[in-house]
């Protein structure tokens, strides 16, 4: 059986987004007024391929002389921790398809082919790498598909405001929203704002571990996979009746809290 092609596309993966386009994951900052900035450094090109969520409960024994076992009382819950990682490059089928060199840029890529030759007997430079694979705009240099500011952008999500003078702290490390679908939340947030009395999720990132793969002529880094850990961050205490799927219209309720449709001409 055939299927329509899925398309990527240059969105947001909302939850509530139809499922018929490939969309893209993206961690934001979040303002402190709750606001939430959108930003292309904040969204993944490719999306990470898994994810792992992790939440204990924390149970206290009481023991209690003569009884069997102890007997146990609940007092708080443990931190909702989530753990993925992300292979960050700006690297696309676009950069296959460059556009057509000028006759001197021909020159140029054909003494780079024969380079050690042409520089061992000729004294002919060899131009770099990237001048001839490095990208689609000629005035980048060479840095279409550098990660720099994507990875300055991830290490910021670990640092606080301070002053001009630094010598007094003035914000803590911004909290962040996760935007994956339905994954971790049914929130539809991108252009809205965390706040208490909503489906509001906020998370803090906790820890950061880049690994560099590739790099650019320039030592630039061109790809690099990235881990990340977020612990949630409780807007406002989470209740359990809030996570139960709510029963399609039009049924009752069934034996062991599961829903029964209707007979036609019930209603």
């Amino acid at each position: 059986m055939s299927r329509k092609p899925l398309l990527k596309i240059n969105d947001i993966a909302e939850a509530g987004k139809a499922n018929n386009k490939f969309y893209s994951a993206a961690i934001l900052k979040v303002e402190t007024n709750g606001s939430i900035i959108e930003n292309t450094e904040g969204i993944f090109l490719l999306n990470p391929s898994t994810w792992e969520e992790n939440k204990s409960s924390n149970w206290v024994p009481n023991i209690i002389p003569g009884q069997s076992g102890p007997i146990y009382q609940w007092m708080s819950g443990g931190p909702r921790i989530v753990n993925f990682e992300a292979l960050v490059t700006n690297d696309t089928s676009n950069f296959l398809n460059p556009p057509k060199p000028s006759a001197d840029s021909l020159i140029d890529s054909a003494l780079g082919v024969v380079g050690e030759i042409a520089s061992a007997f000729a004294g002919v430079s060899i131009p770099p790498i990237g001048d001839i694979f490095g990208g689609v705009d000629e005035q980048a240099e060479g840095t279409d598909l550098s990660i720099t500011n994507n990875l300055r952008y991830y290490r910021s999500l670990m640092l606080p405001k301070y002053n001009e003078d630094k010598n007094s702290l003035v914000q803590s490390p911004p909290l962040v929203v996760l935007v994956v679908g339905k994954t971790f939340s049914n929130d539809n947030m991108v252009g809205g704002n965390i706040s208490a009395g909503g489906d509001s999720t906020a998370w803090m990132v906790t820890n950061l571990n880049i690994k560099i793969t590739k790099q650019l002529p320039n030592l630039d880094p061109m790809e690099a996979l990235v881990q990340f850990t977020l612990h949630e961050y409780l807007v406002e205490p989470k209740d359990s009746k809030d996570l139960v799927p709510q029963p399609p219209e039009n049924t009752l309720p069934g034996d062991f809290g599961f829903s029964v449709p209707l007979p036609p001409g019930t209603l």
